[in-house]
């Protein structure tokens, strides 16, 4: 089947192959233009011909039809409009017409930081080429399409200015907001943009002259005045209260640099490496780091990652795939770069975006699903011209176009040194992290052979030097020297490379308390990062009397519980071997205990989500979004746990707590759930609607209905109405008539699903973009 691609942002433009073909100007292309209305989506009949013949159809209107189609299909392909029940339809991806790819970048760009949106509303400004579908935009069956369009290049001006002046960089939005305001010059928000732009460039008379200009036109031809924040913000030009700044002052190149990970310690001994890995990921199209476990590949990408946007000047998106399953590469990939569900294939719609909008895209921890990642990380390669991909892994891609940089661990001296101890890498290491710790600490004549001693048995790995650092810090270097075993061989299974990593966690675990151990283990369910807060939650669905505070300072202090500070809180994670070893813990206490936790993980979860639902209405809507974004990867973990295959027999109890997850979710007021936990939402409500039936639910039970029915809202935004209509149908049934609340609920995705059905089989909705 040829490639189509399509234009209808300015004159009507096709590509064939790649080979621009003419569309004569009559039947043909006014039945294509409103075929491109509704790209993807069946058009009745009624419609084409109305769109070809106007008030005055032949007399055999559905035989003439088909003639134009016919030669239509001459012109593009035999496969270009396929024939459907009662109507025809242009089946074209939508990253093949301009029009719905712009919709995607300025979707994207709405909720995308500054320097993120910029590139992607640059791309959106040079889609243009003139009026929305040309000499074809002012007629019936386009003109509200053409509107829209309109409507969205006008939006797209202006958050492009406001990028730029978040940027520190008013010179070019002025232009921009200058020509926006020609054409509408009602849009306030636009006044006030451009009046900030003119202020920051030293223009502060031409700014109050703008103001009275706008109050004058508004006064006069609408009799309304000004908006209290044009108001305000002639005040506070009068007042010379705006901040002022120049490019010069401040460059997009001056942005804070990119955080993945808030390390507050320095990364020591590794100087050459990142030099090494920054020049690579610049000159190539995929990085891979590769070494063993503890080495630390993850820490030197961060640092890389720190560094790397200023210097190849593309946005960034990191997916961390230790949590993934097999199968969900493309999925957890599409969510890091914030699409939402455009067709069946998540790969695909990753390499469109990254074709049209490079990115550095960082994938971590690859070692455990390396072939899927090779095969998705292979086709960026091949087809996305520009975008950089980082990976790290335990193991190499395999790819042609891979440049591998192997991280060692790092430099220790031999058996027995004494003399310029101080100097190797691994020892610098250690002795940084013991004094942050202990300050007086240092490497002398003393003990000089302990510290090379001890350095050597951990095979200076990074990490298993950072924990016995934090023992060091408070049990003395000979007495860690004493606990930890110096045979090599006593780690049965172990590598020669992971032996000094596998003995101190396994050493440091067995240092700890009872109570320390079993927490420890606990904290292996949580998906992400976590806070005190959240460990006090879920320990006390475990066991109400404990108190996890001494404890979980005492696994701080160890450094097997990672701390960052934030504002005036705390963020915690494990590490990743780490948590490899707690999770394995936890199996071996049994199945009962591993249950426990994970239920304590979800109920933890369901409750944090179903406060940030509740609050919706009523609370900051960007500080919500940012709180429910944080919880994103612990509730997929914990509705994936509840839908796994593997587990067909799961409690019922269990499965009403992930159906509440579900509905906490589904009410959280214009935020849709990525890839990953959107298809987890989907098998938990699918789940909850082949078990539980009406008559189930306890009057305090009844918001899994509602989880029922935000698995109808799922399917509305993957396109899938037949299983939307299943779910809402099933969580009608399952409220009954005892809560009005959620039997609402779930007729409102009801009646959504009909109401998107409709407009697509009359073609009422305009433009059919992929759901964002």
């Amino acid at each position: 089947m040829a490639r189509l691609r399509f234009g209808v942002l300015g004159t009507l433009e096709v590509l064939v192959d790649g080979r621009p073909v003419q569309v004569p100007a009559g039947r043909r292309r006014a039945v294509l233009t409103c075929l491109l209305v509704h790209a993807g989506s069946a058009v009745t009949t009624d419609t084409l011909v109305e769109a070809a013949w106007g008030g005055e159809p032949p007399a055999d209107s559905r035989a003439a039809l088909q003639t134009v189609v016919s030669r239509l299909r001459a012109l593009l392909g035999p496969d270009a409009v396929e024939t459907v029940e009662g109507g025809y339809r242009l089946p074209v991806p939508p990253a093949e017409v301009d029009a719905l790819l712009l919709e995607d970048l300025l979707t994207r760009a709405r909720t995308a930081d500054p320097g993120t949106a910029l590139p992607l509303l640059e791309r959106a400004r040079r889609l243009w080429r003139g009026p929305p579908f040309g000499e074809l935009g002012s007629s019936a069956p386009v003109l509200a399409a053409a509107a829209r369009l309109e409507g969205m290049r006008h939006e797209s001006a202006e958050l492009h200015a406001a990028a730029l002046l978040d940027l520190g960089d008013p010179a070019p939005a002025v232009p921009l907001l200058q020509e926006l305001l020609a054409e509408e010059p009602y849009r306030e928000h636009a006044v006030a943009l451009l009046v900030r732009a003119l202020y920051r460039l030293g223009r502060q008379a031409e700014a109050l002259d703008l103001l009275e200009r706008h109050r004058r036109r508004m006064a006069d031809e609408l009799g309304l005045d000004p908006s209290p924040e044009l108001v305000d913000l002639q005040a506070r030009v009068l007042g010379h209260e705006l901040e002022q700044e120049s490019p010069a002052e401040r460059t997009p190149s001056d942005r804070p640099p990119v955080t993945w990970l808030e390390v507050a310690a320095p990364l020591v001994g590794r100087e050459d490496d990142l030099a090494r890995l920054v020049g690579a990921v610049l000159e190539g199209p995929v990085t891979t780091v590769t070494g063993p476990g503890g080495v630390g590949k993850t820490r030197l990408a961060a640092e890389a990652v720190r560094v790397l946007p200023e210097r190849s000047h593309l946005p960034v998106a990191v997916v961390e795939l230790a949590g993934t399953d097999p199968g969900g590469v493309a999925t957890a990939v599409a969510g890091a770069l914030r699409l939402g569900r455009r067709t069946d294939d998540p790969a695909e719609d990753v390499v469109d975006v990254l074709a049209t909008t490079p990115h550095l895209l960082v994938v971590d921890d690859a070692e455990h699903l390396l072939a899927e990642v090779a095969d998705l990380v292979g086709r960026v390669a091949r087809r996305c011209r520009g975008t950089r991909v980082l990976v790290t892994s335990r193991r190499r891609l395999g790819l042609p176009a891979e440049t591998v940089v192997p991280l060692a661990p790092l430099a220790t001296h031999s058996p027995g040194a004494r003399s310029a101890v101080g100097t190797s890498a691994a020892v610098r290491l250690f002795t940084d992290r013991v004094r942050r710790l202990r300050p007086a600490f240092g490497v002398d004549p003393t003990n000089a052979a302990a510290v090379a001693e001890l350095c050597r048995r951990l095979d200076g790995l990074p990490l298993a030097l950072e924990l016995a650092a934090s023992r060091t810090a408070t049990a003395g270097l000979d007495e860690v020297l004493a606990l930890l075993p110096a045979d090599e061989t006593s780690t049965p299974g172990g590598t020669a490379e992971g032996l000094g990593l596998d003995r101190t966690v396994d050493w440091s675990y067995r240092l700890l308390k009872d109570e320390q151990r079993r927490l420890l283990a606990w904290l292996s369910v949580f998906a992400s990062e976590f806070t005190p807060d959240a460990v006090r939650a879920v320990t006390a669905y475990l066991d109400p009397r404990s108190d996890p505070g001494a404890a979980l300072a005492e696994l701080v202090e160890t450094s097997l519980v990672a701390c960052r500070v934030e504002g005036r809180g705390a963020r915690l994670r494990l590490l990743g071997v780490v948590r490899e070893y707690a999770a394995a813990r936890l199996r071996e206490a049994g199945p009962d205990h591993e249950t426990a936790a994970h239920r304590a993980h979800a109920a933890w979860v369901a409750r944090e989500c179903e406060q940030v639902a509740d609050a919706w209405a009523t609370e900051d809507g960007v500080l919500l979004r940012d709180r429910v974004e944080a919880l994103v990867p612990d509730a997929t973990a914990a509705l994936r746990r509840t839908a796994r295959p593997q587990a067909p027999d799961v409690a019922r109890d269990d499965l009403v707590v992930a159906l509440r997850l579900v509905a906490a979710v589904g009410r959280c007021l214009h935020w849709v759930p990525g890839p990953a936990l959107g298809e987890a939402m989907l098998a938990v409500a699918e789940l909850g609607a082949g078990r539980l039936s009406p008559g189930d639910l306890s009057d305090d039970e009844l918001a899994a209905a509602g989880g029922v029915g935000a698995g109808a809202m799922v399917a509305v935004e993957h396109g899938e109405l037949d299983r939307a209509r299943r779910l809402a149908l099933a969580g009608i049934a399952l409220a009954g008539g005892a809560d009005e609340r959620w039997r609402a609920w779930c007729w409102g995705w009801r009646r959504c699903t009909a109401g998107t059905r409709r407009r697509r089989r009359t073609g009422s909705s305009g433009w059919a973009a992929p759901p964002s």
